[in-house]
């Protein structure tokens, strides 16, 4: 989303589906927030569609992305590029 906002020659309206609608529904939430940003350059809207079909209709691009078994992996996946010195800030 940062990478998508940061650019001010994209926007439009990226339909989100997890199999986890809740999971969906709180990208959603992060992505409009970060949209409604005065200084964010890159404007788009998040929704949350119902069902794969109704997510991929009329798509012209699709990004597929998964974190399997987030909740175990992320704290240190997150924290081992700044324990070597990478920062992305």
């Amino acid at each position: 989303m940062s990478d998508l906002a940061a650019e001010p020659s994209l926007s439009g309206t990226l339909r989100l589906y997890d199999i986890e609608r809740p999971a969906a529904e709180a990208n959603a939430l992060i992505g409009n927030r970060l949209a409604s940003r005065p200084d964010v350059a890159g404007k788009w809207r998040y929704e949350v569609a119902a069902d794969l079909p109704s997510a991929l209709d009329g798509a012209d691009f699709v990004v597929a992305s998964i974190l399997p078994a987030a909740s175990k992996t992320w704290p240190r996946t997150s924290t081992r590029p700044r324990n070597t010195g990478y920062s992305s800030r």
